[in-house]
């Protein structure tokens, strides 16, 4: 698997990084950038709450699955294709936005991928990296 990603340290969770993306925002830019992009129309970041709901899951997993969409959501998913038919992934959300591959991210796409999570770039604690996932091993691309 193949990502690019613009990460905020600490996801949420350091209290000295007091950042975050706005990903509704972040969305309307990556309209305007890419315009073969397609955003799914349902905010998900209460798709595991709900899950758990119906799943009728201990109390303790539900507030945790509530406590961690507050602090993560929106979350808005997408798509991009490129020339070749092959479909890039993606989620923008508060301490994150991702591109995801099963294949090899075109040089073109890389470079636009890149550009676009660089003017996201406010501060030192976002990370911008580009790898390939092998298990747990990342190799940058």
């Amino acid at each position: 698997m193949y990502l690019i990603s613009a990460d905020i340290r600490g996801a949420g969770m350091d209290k000295s990084i007091i950042y975050c993306f706005d990903p509704t925002i972040v969305v309307a830019r990556l309209r305007e950038v890419f315009k073969e992009i397609n955003v799914t129309p349902q905010e998900r970041s209460r798709n595991d709450l709900h899950r758990l709901v119906e799943l009728e899951a201990p109390e303790s997993a539900i507030e945790i699955a509530a406590a961690d969409a507050r602090r993560r959501g929106p979350i808005w998913t997408f798509e991009l294709s490129t020339a070749a038919s092959q479909k890039i992934r993606g989620r923008a959300e508060r301490y994150c936005v991702t591109f995801i591959s099963d294949a090899p991210i075109p040089e073109d796409f890389r470079i636009r991928i890149i550009a676009f999570l660089k003017q996201l770039q406010f501060s030192e604690c976002v990370e911008i990296k580009s790898v390939r996932l092998e298990g747990n091993i990342e190799t940058p691309t």
